[in-house]
């Protein structure tokens, strides 16, 4: 039995603070990738010391991202602390990405907080221009959370939008966009939660075979949050149980890829499922590993931790 850890710890405490900070508060010209070879406690410490109510959004976002990486609990304690003690904090950002923290990160006492804090608290200050952002947030919050109470207000601006828009080609746009929202991105949204709701509650190796799918965009369901998050139960599982049938898995649906003639696979999934397949301690197949090793970018994929 083989088994993984997160990450190869390599860089002292003074390093990793740097490293997280170019990271999280970089801005758009900061790295793009969270940082690896940190020892997760430090992680957990810096978050907790350095995003306070006062930090701008965009770092929010970015501990979202860390938390996701090195699984921290106590950082989405810390996010839903954040909105029980500024519960005045303006705007939608910072409450959308606390309550998505404290859901995917935490246990399901969070994650039930989330949910009702999305509707008590998020859903009220929905507007057209936040709809779109609002709703990416949902997957996050399954499977204790619904659509239910957003659907109804994005429903209540179609309708209202429908009645003036013949007055002009700006009205008819912003009509437009809101009803592709409404038939568009709220459906896929609850496709995405349905399918996170059947997988969760599943035994590891039940839901193994599926999980690979959705990462590798085999799967009809696809989209960034959930296949991270299949990833991470990918992860989660070599981590507890055992590395070798999950790398396994992934190397004979890339085997499966690779045969495949029409469509041809794509470089951005060969790399993302043989970058697994090594963090995973399973030797590639080497037609496999030239194809990633050919690949513009073989860093792409942010989940699996760098080689030792």
């Amino acid at each position: 039995m083989k088994t993984s850890r997160i990450t190869n710890v390599s860089l002292n405490e003074a390093q990793g603070d740097t490293a997280l900070h170019d990271f999280l508060f970089g801005g758009r010209f900061g790295p793009s990738r969270v940082p690896r070879h940190i020892e997760p406690a430090q992680v957990t410490a810096y978050i907790l010391k350095n995003i306070t109510i006062d930090t701008e959004v965009l770092a929010w976002g970015k501990a979202w991202e860390v938390a996701q990486f090195y699984e921290l609990p106590e950082v989405a304690h810390h996010f839903r602390s954040l909105m029980e003690k500024n519960p005045a904090v303006q705007g939608v950002g910072k409450p959308v990405y606390a309550a998505c923290i404290a859901a995917d990160i935490g246990g399901d006492d969070d994650a039930k907080w989330a949910a009702e804090f999305y509707n008590r608290v998020i859903v009220p200050r929905a507007t057209p221009e936040v709809f779109s952002f609002i709703l990416s947030a949902l997957p996050a919050l399954a499977p204790f959370a619904t659509a239910d109470s957003l659907a109804v207000r994005i429903d209540s601006v179609v309708k209202a939008r429908a009645l003036t828009k013949d007055e002009g080609e700006k009205q008819m746009s912003a009509y437009q966009s809101v009803l592709d929202i409404s038939r568009l991105n709220l459906p896929g949204a609850k496709l995405v939660m349905a399918e996170k709701a059947k997988l969760a509650p599943m035994a590891p190796p039940d839901r193994r075979a599926e999980l690979v799918q959705v990462y590798l965009k085999l799967h009809p369901i696809t989209g960034d949050y959930i296949e991270t998050w299949a990833g991470r139960m990918l992860r989660r599982e070599a981590m507890d149980l055992d590395a070798l049938p999950v790398g396994d898995q992934i190397t004979a649906a890339l085997a499966a890829l690779i045969a495949r003639q029409n469509p041809p696979p794509s470089p951005f999934v060969l790399t993302r499922g043989v970058q697994a397949v090594i963090y995973l301690q399973v030797d590639p197949d080497p037609r496999q590993l030239a194809t990633v090793n050919q690949s513009p970018d073989p860093a792409q994929n942010f989940l699996w931790d760098d080689p030792a």
